[in-house]
């Protein structure tokens, strides 16, 4: 037997011991098939077959691209079709798309630092670091997109010459 047939199995068999314990005995049927009816889908993807702790971490590091699928089963040794069960399950998706969402709020307060960075280093009175600016400020503006008509130099001689 190999390891992800006895993680399936020992799986199976918590969700039937949680099964039993919260509902007794069900006849007729597996007892995940007969919880699933009983509780609903949802429920029972959130409440009894969650992710362990183990198995948690290693879909947070997915999440945040620090592991491939391969070297997320192989952290937990189990097999691809495992793997991808645990990433595509409703915990898995709910896993990693708070954290995706919790990156992508840290992303969106730090580019508003950034800019903030940049909007001081351009009303700064010494040119060098203004100049610095102007040259941050326009590759972010490159990397948008959006079409700039002056230059670095031209914004230096009109802060020198206190056009702006």
């Amino acid at each position: 037997m190999d390891s992800e047939e006895e993680f399936e199995a020992a799986e199976l068999a918590e969700c039937a011991a949680i099964e039993r314990r919260q509902f007794g005995a069900i006849p007729n049927g597996r007892p995940q098939d007969q919880l699933r009816r009983k509780i609903g889908e949802t429920a029972y993807q959130r409440q009894v077959c969650r992710p362990n702790i183990q198995q948690t971490l290693a879909l947070q590091l997915y999440a945040c691209g620090e592991l491939t699928k391969k070297e997320m089963g192989a952290r937990l040794n189990i097999g691809d079709a495992r793997t991808n069960t645990l990433i595509e399950s409703r915990a898995g998706q709910d896993i990693i798309a708070r954290v995706r969402g919790d990156l992508e709020f840290r992303f969106q307060a730090m580019f508003k630092k950034t800019l903030d960075v940049i909007e001081d280093g351009l009303n700064h009175p010494e040119p060098s670091i203004a100049l610095a600016s102007a040259n941050m400020w326009l590759k972010n503006a490159r990397a948008q997109k959006i079409e700039v008509k002056i230059t670095a130099e031209d914004l230096i001689g009109k802060i020198m010459n206190g056009e702006l």
